[in-house]
């Protein structure tokens, strides 16, 4: 048995849209993060997410342990292969 994990990094959700619409001018809080990654188009998609967990729990991934792996369409997070 295998044990990987999954860094899909930021996808594209409500949660996503409800966090970017927050105004927080007058607040500490500060989502400029969220708003840069999605006017640079760096959202994975909710379908893209599911393809990496369909590609981590089906055959191709069988010789692979102790790893994590991340979406090949985005900078990885360092140490990680791409998907």
């Amino acid at each position: 048995m295998g044990v990987n994990c999954l860094n899909p990094g930021w996808a594209d959700t409500e949660l996503q849209a409800d966090i970017r619409s927050v105004d927080t001018a007058e607040s500490g809080l500060n989502f400029d993060d969220w708003r840069r990654v999605y006017e640079r188009g760096e959202l994975l998609s909710p379908e893209g997410a599911a393809r990496m967990v369909y590609w981590l729990v089906g055959p191709w991934s069988r010789t692979h342990s102790g790893e994590v792996f991340a979406d090949s369409a985005r900078p990885g997070a360092a140490g990680s292969r791409r998907i």
